[in-house]
């Protein structure tokens, strides 16, 4: 019993992670468009909180 629950937890760290990566990664490929923008603190704001869909109406 405390294996599965070990492999549980395992893999909803992983999860946790992978987001992670995948917003770090979204924030290094968007860095020049959010730089130009007036409020770039903002936009890295809003691309954490809502992803890649906020960027993406915003072309």
């Amino acid at each position: 019993m405390h294996v599965l629950s070990f492999a549980e937890g395992a893999l909803a760290m992983l999860g946790l992670v992978a987001v992670l990566l995948a917003y770090i990664a979204e924030a290094i490929l968007f860095d020049r468009r959010i730089r130009s923008r007036s409020f770039p603190w903002l936009e890295r704001i809003q691309m954490l909180l809502f992803g890649i869909l906020q960027l993406r109406g915003t072309h």
